[in-house]
C-alpha cells in the first residue's frame, strides 16, 4: 500500500541540482534464505525508484540525499529505506554502504543483469549490435508475420492527451488476453496508472505503440521517454 510520495530535493545556492524520487509504502518485507521465507513482517519503507536519482550525481549530492532519506528512520516515519537495483561499486551503492552500519543493511543481495540498447536510425542499424543468431531469428519472425498478415499490418503510436481514452481501452483489450494479466486489465482497475499515463501524455513523455493485425489490436509497448531513455 503506497501511503504517499517521498521525494528529496538537493539544492545548491538555492537551486535544485539533484532529485531522489520514491514513495512511502506499508507492506510485507519477506525475510528468508533462497526460496524459503522465514517471516514477513509488515513495515513502512521508503522505496527509492529504479534510477530514481536524477540530476547531478556527485559525492556531495549523493551523501546529502542519503542523509535526508535517513531522516525518515530517525523521525520514525519509516523502519526501512530500500534503494533498489543499484550498480555494484557505483557511487550511490558505495555511499549507501558507507553510511549504514553492518547490522542495518541487507546482506547476500543477489545480483541481477540489466540491459539497455542503443536505437539506431533503422532496424538494421539497431540490430547490427546484436549477435548474428539473434538478428537472423528476428528477421525470420518478421518475414513470418509479413507473410501471414500481408497488407493487414498496422503500427499506431499514441502520444497525445486526446488519445488517452482510446489508448486505455486498446491496451486493456490486449492486456486482458495476455499471460501476465489473465483476464484482468491494466488501466480500468487502477486510477493511479491512468493518472500517471495522463501526466506523461500532457508532458510529452508517454508513448504507446500498438500493433494491429487485420484491424484488431494484437500487441502493445508502453513507456516513458526521458533524458534520452525509453523504458
Amino acid at each position: 500500500e503506497v501511503l504517499r510520495p517521498h521525494v528529496v530535493v538537493v539544492e545548491r545556492d538555492g537551486s535544485p541540482v539533484t532529485i531522489v524520487a520514491g514513495h512511502l509504502q506499508r507492506g510485507w518485507i519477506p525475510h528468508g534464505l533462497g526460496p524459503w521465507i522465514g517471516y514477513r513482517p509488515t513495515m513502512r519503507s521508503v522505496n527509492v525508484s529504479y534510477r530514481g536519482l536524477i540530476g547531478e550525481e556527485s559525492r556531495e549530492t549523493v551523501e546529502a540525499g542519503i542523509a535526508e532519506l535517513r531522516r525518515a528512520l530517525d523521525e520514525r516515519a519509516a523502519e526501512l529505506i530500500q534503494l533498489r537495483y543499484l550498480e555494484p561499486g557505483g557511487l550511490v551503492h558505495e555511499r549507501a554502504r558507507a553510511t549504514a552500519t553492518l547490522g542495518r543493511r541487507q546482506h547476500l543481495v543477489p545480483l541481477r543483469s540489466h540491459w539497455s540498447m542503443s536505437i539506431g536510425g533503422s532496424l538494421e542499424e539497431t540490430l547490427s549490435h546484436r549477435a548474428a543468431s539473434t538478428r537472423e531469428g528476428l528477421r525470420r519472425l518478421r518475414r513470418r508475420i509479413e507473410r501471414a498478415w500481408s497488407g493487414a499490418l498496422e503500427l499506431e503510436v499514441l502520444s497525445e492527451p486526446a488519445c488517452a481514452e482510446r489508448l486505455f481501452a486498446t491496451v486493456d483489450e490486449v492486456a486482458s488476453r495476455s499471460y501476465q494479466l489473465h483476464g484482468r486489465t491494466l488501466f480500468a482497475r487502477s486510477e493511479l496508472e491512468r493518472e500517471l499515463a495522463l501526466l506523461g501524455l500532457r508532458r510529452g513523455w508517454y508513448r504507446a505503440y500498438i500493433l494491429r493485425l487485420g484491424g484488431r489490436p494484437a500487441a502493445f509497448w508502453t513507456g516513458y521517454s526521458y533524458g534520452g531513455w525509453f523504458g
